[in-house]
């Protein structure tokens, strides 16, 4: 042989090592963490209430997308339809108002208990109203559109804003 020849030490095998122990434990301590995680998911999806009023931001968001579209392509009465929904779905979500019982008159209650200012509400019925009477008119301009368009998500922003300022001075409170 021309070469040198590679030896190990002897006693120096990855039997009984530091890494052969690591990956021994790793396996146990991952189940232990899934496990953990996995309670804590269950425990934050039992809730359907809060479940329904996380994601309604989201699903708002996908109306307006779809509002938005009409918006582009001038369709009138789709575009206030899915601004209509929009409104009514993200409330009913986040205040977490069934459908049964969802009117203005509930929401203008529900809002009231979470401290909402009345020109939020004011603003918030008055959309409302707007979208079911564009909804049901006939010929509506474009400029109007956007204006409606515009005013939902001017409010939507602000009841969400204020929402969740009640939410964080409820904890405040609470911590106290």
């Amino acid at each position: 042989k021309t070469n040198n020849p590679s030896l190990s030490p002897s006693g120096k095998f990855f039997f009984g090592s530091a890494l052969f122990y690591g990956l021994l434990v790793f396996p146990v301590l991952a189940f232990f963490a899934f496990m953990v995680y996995r309670k804590k998911y269950m425990e934050e999806n039992a809730n359907e209430s809060l479940v329904r009023s996380r994601k309604a931001n989201s699903m708002a968001r996908k109306r307006l997308a779809q509002a938005k579209k009409y918006l582009n392509e001038k369709k009138s009465e789709p575009l206030h339809e899915e601004l209509s929904k929009a409104l009514w779905g993200y409330i009913s979500h986040k205040l977490s108002i069934t459908v049964s019982d969802l009117s203005k008159e509930t929401i203008a209650e529900k809002l009231k208990q979470k401290s909402v200012d009345e020109s939020s509400i004011q603003k918030l019925i008055a959309l409302l109203d707007h979208c079911e009477f564009i909804r049901y008119a006939p010929s509506v301009g474009s400029s109007e559109m956007d204006v409606t368009y515009e005013k939902s998500i001017e409010v939507s922003a602000d009841r969400e804003q204020q929402l969740k300022t009640v939410g964080k001075n409820k904890l405040k409170t609470s911590a106290v």
